[in-house]
């Protein structure tokens, strides 16, 4: 399925199908600066599966994630002070 969403102007309608379709352990297709993301529910094992399987990686190569909030990244790995403190002056911004 394709859903278009506007981008100044965002159909809750539409993002709520979105979100709806992540929860159900989906892989969605989204847009980023350069080129098109694939996204899925990083806790949920089925779709982490099925997002390796779509991309033909193995098991062995990591995925990038994205975090809501950079005090987030703690969640998922330890990060230096010196290494938060470059996080914090270019975040958010358009880097993986």
């Amino acid at each position: 399925m394709l859903l278009e969403v506007h981008e100044h102007h965002p159909e809750p309608r539409k993002i709520r199908r979105a979100v709806d379709a992540l929860e159900r352990g989906e892989v969605i297709a989204y847009p980023t600066d350069s080129a098109y993301g694939l996204g899925c529910d990083v806790a949920n094992k089925r779709a982490i599966d099925r997002l390796y399987q779509i991309k033909g990686m193995e098991r062995s190569k990591p995925v990038a994630f994205l975090c809501p909030d950079l005090a987030d990244i703690a969640k998922y790995a330890m990060v230096e002070n010196q290494v938060y403190r470059v996080l914090r002056r270019f975040l958010p911004g358009p880097y993986t």
